[in-house]
């Protein structure tokens, strides 16, 4: 199964399925995607980035790449709000990437899942941002607590280890953010694409949130940000969007570096 941090992409995941999502987390079923389908009150399943450091995360059950299509899932944070709901929408994914497909092309669907922040968690760490510009010990005072609400979460569903490493991930996370909240306390001000990468890692955290209780189930499963593979161009004027997204005259993805990016991922994977 795959997690993806979710982000506005402006491109659809038929055009090439195995780059049409941000960060994943996947486990390995064999599988295929049929329409997508939402759960929750969330935004598009499909968004385009500013740049590679706009996107969130996201997940997904698949084989290494397939030839069949994959089942494409979408939970926004309305799904994902309580540690129970979590373990719900995960459970969701691995009966789907079970599920026969009609045609017999395999014995079982490729899913991916689209995940956002725990419900909440993005107007926390907007708060978070604006309030490091008046006073900086109550902003990473509300980091953190933002950030042990999601380590509880993970606790609560995971095994020691698994939820250990979330922990770790997310500690790392606080520390770097931390840092960017001094530069914004000394300008008095936030920059639009950073306080678009603040807020994402609500997305991030999702992701490795939910791969932990996959993971402690025994399902083979790994997640990916897709910062990491996808690759795109932007033209126009940003501007500020809804819940501090970027908003640009043109965003195109360029296919050919973000294939052999996703490639070389899967390679190593």
């Amino acid at each position: 199964m795959m997690l993806l941090p979710l982000i506005p992409l402006a491109w659809s995941t038929a055009r090439s399925p195995a780059v049409a999502t941000p960060s994943w987390t996947a486990a390995r079923s064999p599988t295929v995607a049929s329409p997508a389908r939402r759960h929750g009150a969330a935004a598009a399943m499909v968004a385009t980035p500013i740049s590679s450091s706009d996107i969130p995360a996201a997940a997904l059950f698949l084989e290494k790449p397939s030839t069949v299509p994959w089942e494409v899932h979408k939970f926004g944070g309305a799904s994902l709000a309580t540690a129970e709901l979590y373990k719900q929408c995960a459970d969701l994914l691995v009966a789907e990437s079970r599920r026969p497909l009609a045609d017999g092309a395999a014995s079982a669907a490729p899913t991916m899942a689209i995940v956002s922040a725990r419900g909440g968690v993005t107007d926390k760490l907007i708060a978070v941002v604006e309030t490091s510009k008046s006073d900086l010990p109550k902003a990473v005072q509300l980091l953190e607590a933002v950030a042990a609400e999601q380590v509880a979460v993970a606790r609560e569903i995971s095994s020691p280890d698994a939820a250990a490493a979330v922990e770790r991930a997310i500690n790392a996370d606080v520390r770097s953010i931390s840092a960017t909240l001094q530069a914004f306390a000394m300008l008095k001000s936030v920059p639009t694409q950073a306080l678009e990468v603040v807020s994402g890692y609500g997305e991030v955290w999702s992701a490795l949130t939910m791969e932990a209780y996959l993971s402690s189930e025994g399902h083979a499963s790994t997640w990916l940000d897709a910062r990491d593979v996808l690759v795109v161009q932007t033209t126009g004027e940003a501007g500020l969007g809804d819940k501090g997204s970027t908003n640009t005259m043109g965003t195109d993805p360029l296919w050919e570096p973000s294939e052999a990016k996703l490639a070389s991922w899967w390679a190593a994977d």
